[in-house]
């Protein structure tokens, strides 16, 4: 039976992710999801992109087991499907008339439209606590405390909403406090901006409190490479100030933007800023002109995938700074920074955390004045990344091991264990299993046992090897290369294993290719003929007129030789995918007290592990296993159920239980080899 008829079976996906029948009880769900939660948690995997991959398949499996486990989104879901739950469908049993149905499509809308609102809302917070360390570090007075102080509060929170495609809404609040709280400053601003046309915005905002101004800022975009932007701000006890400022597109990786104030003398001024920026670093310069004149550089790049280093000078007339830090990125939505300043103003170590649209700031000022020879010096650009290093070095990385190693053991015992203690006692070990098209898996099957070789050949004995550190520094991939066709599997119960399936055969060759694209033209001919020889039946049937077959028939035969030949030409060129894939881990993983069920009415392309690599084409699955001992072989439709063992299962031949024997002398799981007997060996009642 195709796959193709189960397509509008409700309720098909999530109920084969979690390996249970459409009706399912609760229970039962929530014994499959605990046994896949603790195969695919991520925690449990040796590496982080296997705990990534890992991470991708557990959501699905919490989705389905959320789904499934309410009982009013499971019945959308088994009506609707999935469209139903993203939709926020209802099914309700109350419904009998049409007001009804109005009812609960206007509730629906309403639901729908402030799930929309909130989605276009965007908050961001920013908070900076100012630290005086300096009689901590360089004490100035032997009879002050040693006690950090704080000297300054600032914070501001932004929130800005979407009422449309082109117009927003934003506002925010400003909050500052300095030591002792007499001198509490705040302010509020509103604003709006609209979106004109593609190339034209118009934005206009309103500040009270911390400074009382309004200003109206006009963006055109004049070409491809080249925007202008004009604000007009009057601030009041200041006057009008007119900024303008022009942005060009130099390179591909080069931008500059020019940017010309006019207003009381101190606010006029003339900035030129040019940045290159590549993948991995970037590097931008600025000029300054005006009431306080300065250049300055700053530079940054990224060692790994997660480290980020920055340096920045400048020199002004106001005097001038040097300022080096790092970025350290926390999973994917956090950083924590350190930055090191001197100049001027003094010496100032800056601590940042940021986290998701949050950020926290806290610039510590070690020392009033800089000194060469001031300790502070020590504490802001010596210790900081020696504390890193030495954490990283001799305390992170040997935890980070311990625990990769740890993992890497509990990696592998999920199918390793599971099967050796199977296989000990006599229980049902899978040795195999193909999932796709039966002739071709036969076909393949048969190959190797011509040659005398295993069709599956990945060990269970073998410890999963340690990986190195070298991925850490430089946030690669710390699985290596794989050296031979035998390396390139991964360990088994691995996620990478389930999201690519157990193993997958070689990409097809020429050969194969023109073997493949012979059968289908050939079924393709097979067809054609059917179809004439029901319509001759049809006619005698009729009583009609036998169709004159010795032209009409001849051009049909040819036409649809060609069309086979045309076919057979174009598939023997393509670059095919296999037509089965080897989904014996997946299936070990769903093996419990020496039974595996899959349930009728669901694709077996939907169960975890399991991919659709022949689309359009009748598959089957083919399970070679060990029950007692004694090898059998399986095969079911795609969309039929199986229960193993199989009660009364007829002996399989010997030329199977050689091949059966075969791949489970090389897998390490023969009951034969195995070093300890099981329950099933040492009971006289046994046969």
């Amino acid at each position: 039976m195709d796959s193709d008829t189960d397509e509008d079976r409700p309720g098909k996906s999530l109920y084969a992710v979690l390996n249970v029948s459409p009706t399912a009880s609760f229970e039962e769900i929530r014994r499959s999801y605990r046994s896949l939660a603790q195969t695919y948690h991520p925690d449990k995997q040796p590496s982080a992109d296997l705990r990534a991959e890992a991470a991708a398949q557990f959501a699905t499996i919490q989705n389905a087991y959320e789904v499934l486990l309410d009982a009013e989104r499971r019945r959308v879901y088994d009506v609707y499907g999935e469209e139903g739950l993203q939709a926020g469908l209802q099914v309700s049993t109350f419904v009998q008339d049409r007001d009804d149905l109005r009812l609960e499509w206007q509730r629906f809308r309403i639901d729908q439209k402030s799930k929309e609102l909130a989605a276009r809302l965007g908050i961001k917070s920013s908070t900076t606590v100012r630290v005086d360390a300096t009689q901590l570090v360089s004490p100035y007075d032997a009879g002050l405390p040693v006690t950090p102080e704080i000297t300054a509060i600032q914070s501001s929170g932004e929130a800005q909403f979407a009422i449309s495609e082109r117009d927003v809404v934003y506002s925010r609040g400003e909050f500052a406090m300095r030591k002792g709280g007499s001198d509490s400053i705040g302010g509020f601003l509103a604003g709006y901006r609209r979106e004109l046309t593609p190339d034209d915005s118009l934005q206009g905002q309103v500040m009270l409190g911390l400074k009382s101004l309004v200003t109206i800022v006009s963006t055109r975009k004049l070409s491809p490479h080249d925007s202008a932007s004009l604000a007009a701000t009057w601030q009041f006890g200041a006057g009008p100030i007119l900024q303008v400022t022009a942005h060009r597109q130099l390179t591909k990786d080069m931008e500059a933007d020019l940017t010309w104030a006019l207003g009381p003398h101190p606010m006029h001024s003339l900035s030129l800023d040019v940045s290159r920026r590549s993948k991995q670093s970037r590097l931008s310069g600025i000029v300054e002109v005006g009431a306080a004149p300065a250049v300055g550089i700053r530079a940054s790049t990224r060692l790994g995938r997660r480290l980020e280093v920055r340096a920045a000078a400048k020199l002004g007339l106001l005097g001038w700074e040097l300022e080096a830090g790092a970025l350290q990125r926390l999973l994917q939505r956090g950083a924590v920074g350190l930055t090191a300043s001197c100049g001027a103003q003094g010496i100032t170590l800056k601590v940042r955390l940021a986290w998701a649209n949050a950020s926290f700031e806290f610039p510590m000022l070690l020392s009033h004045e800089t000194d060469f020879q001031s300790p502070a010096l020590l504490y802001a650009y010596v210790l900081p990344p020696a504390v890193y290093y030495i954490t990283r070095f001799y305390i992170w990385r040997p935890l980070a091991r311990r625990r990769r190693t740890q993992q890497c053991g509990h990696g592998q015992e999920p199918a390793r264990r599971r099967v050796l203690a199977e296989a000990a006692q006599g229980g049902l070990v899978i040795v195999d299993a193909q999932y796709g098209v039966l002739e071709v898996v036969l076909e393949d099957t048969r190959a190797a046992d011509g040659a005398g070789k295993p069709l599956r050949t990945e060990s269970l004995d073998g410890p999963p090897g340690d990986q190195g550190d070298a991925a850490e520094d430089t946030g690669q991939d710390s699985t290596a290369a794989p050296s031979s066709a035998a390396d390139s599997e991964a360990s088994p119960g691995t996620p990478r294993e389930h999201s690519r399936t157990a193993s997958t055969p070689e990409p097809v060759d020429a050969a194969t290719a023109r073997a493949r694209a012979g059968r289908q033209s050939q079924k393709l001919r097979e067809e054609r003929q059917r179809q004439r020889q029901q319509r001759r039946v049809e006619s005698q049937a009729a009583g009609e007129d036998l169709p004159d077959e010795s032209e009409s028939g001849s051009e049909a035969g040819s036409a649809a030789a060609a069309e086979a030949d045309g076919l057979m030409e174009a598939l023997s060129k393509q670059d095919l995918p296999p037509e089965w894939i080897d989904v014996t881990t997946p299936l070990r993983f769903l093996v419990a007290s020496s039974h595996l069920k899959l349930h009728e009415g669901v694709a077996k392309s939907g169960l975890m592990g399991f991919c659709d690599t022949a689309p359009g084409q009748p598959k089957s699955l083919r399970i070679r296993y060990l029950y007692h001992g004694k090898p059998h072989v399986t095969t079911v439709e795609d969309v039929a159920g199986i229960h193993l063992p199989i009660e009364d299962a007829p002996e399989c031949t010997s030329a199977d239980a050689s091949s059966i024997h075969r791949s489970a002398r090389a897998q390490g799981i023969d009951p034969a080899a195995h070093a300890q007997p099981g329950a099933w060996q040492q009971n006289d009642l046994f046969d």
